[in-house]
C-alpha cells in the first residue's frame, strides 16, 4: 500500500516565470472540481499563489473530485460552494419582499418572457379587446 501523500508538496515556479507573468491571488484559482489530479493540476495558473496544491475532495468515505487551493480550509470551502452551493454573508439587513416590489418587477419582463414562466398578464380594466 502506497502511504505518500502526492498532494502534500506545494507546486514550484522559478522566478522567472514569477516575474512573467502577475501573481494569481487565491481567490482567482479555477472554483471547479476536476475528475483526477492530474487534470487539476493542469489547470493551475501560469503563476499560481504560494502552497497552490490538488485536494481530493470525499464526502462520507466517497471521493468526488479533486480541487485547487492554497490550503485544507480553503480546500473544504471551494467544495462546500461547489458542490452544495454554500455561500455565506454578515447577515446583513434584507429589504421585505412586498406586493408593489413584486409588480414592479415583473412588469420589466415582457409578455414572452412571462410565458415562459407560465404566467400571462391580467387584462387591464376598462381596456379594449
Amino acid at each position: 500500500m502506497d502511504t505518500s501523500n502526492p498532494q502534500s508538496e506545494p507546486l514550484e515556479i522559478t522566478t522567472a516565470e514569477a516575474t512573467e507573468t502577475t501573481a494569481t491571488t487565491r481567490d482567482e484559482l479555477p472554483k471547479q472540481m476536476y475528475p483526477t489530479r492530474e487534470e487539476a493540476l493542469a489547470a493551475v495558473p501560469a503563476n499560481p499563489p504560494k502552497n497552490t496544491r490538488a485536494f481530493q475532495i470525499t464526502v462520507k468515505g466517497e471521493v468526488k473530485g479533486w480541487i485547487l487551493a492554497t490550503g485544507y480550509d480553503p480546500a473544504i470551502s471551494r467544495a462546500a460552494q461547489v458542490l452544495d452551493g454554500y455561500t455565506v454573508s454578515l447577515g446583513g439587513k434584507v429589504a421585505p419582499v412586498t406586493k408593489e416590489a413584486v409588480a414592479a418587477k415583473l412588469a420589466e419582463f415582457t409578455d414572452e418572457e412571462l410565458a415562459a414562466m407560465g404566467l400571462s398578464r391580467k387584462p387591464q380594466k376598462g381596456a379594449k379587446k
